[in-house]
């Protein structure tokens, strides 16, 4: 199971659709303190690895894409903001 999935419009896919697909490594609760979180799962059916290193999720620079297909570097944005809402919800 994925904590996020989310599928967006990219017009050089079949369907014209894309999908973000993520797995933290760690359980996000209202009480989480415990960075940095390492994300894995596909792009487009791509692998990807991705550490978050603070609670400042919606920011590029507090992130290492450690795995990932410089084809996908115009979506850092909209994963980072995905990862966000994400911790956003899960801390109540």
């Amino acid at each position: 199971m994925w904590d996020i999935s989310e599928e967006f419009v990219d017009y050089t896919r079949h369907r014209d659709k894309g999908s973000i697909l993520l797995k933290s490594n760690k359980t996000i609760h209202p009480s989480f303190k415990d960075y940095p979180v390492e994300w894995t799962g596909l792009i487009n059916n791509d692998r990807v690895k991705i550490v978050l290193n603070n609670s400042d999720a919606s920011t590029l620079r507090n992130y290492d894409f450690l795995e990932f297909p410089e084809k996908h570097n115009d979506l850092k944005q909209q994963i980072a903001d995905a990862i966000d809402e994400f911790i956003d919800e899960a801390m109540g």
